[in-house]
């Protein structure tokens, strides 16, 4: 097996090869509604409920467009919706 060169130079760097870990990618937690979500997630949500673009929201958080469009894919599929104003309807009842 191959290993990228990030993991590869951290094995060398004297982790054991048995011990290497995946980079994490960030803590997840439950909201109240029971669907575990990322706190990158939960701040996208946050912004398509203030009516932000992908494109603003991007560049807001520092992120590519990409990253923020399959976020919220993400999210429509765990929240089992299909429109923004669906996740900005979420995100608003949840927070009163």
């Amino acid at each position: 097996m191959t290993l990228p060169r990030r993991l590869h130079r951290q094995s060398i760097r004297g982790n054991d090869a048995g011990s290497l870990r995946m980079p994490s990618r960030g803590p997840v937690g439950a909201g109240q509604d029971g669907v575990a979500r990322r706190k990158s997630e939960e701040r996208v949500l946050a912004f398509v409920a203030e009516g932000l673009t992908n494109k603003k929201i991007a560049t807001t958080m520092k992120l590519r467009d990409k990253t923020v469009k399959s976020s919220l894919a993400n999210m429509f599929q765990k929240l089992h919706i299909t429109r923004r104003s669906q996740a900005a309807a979420f995100f608003v009842r949840r927070e009163t």
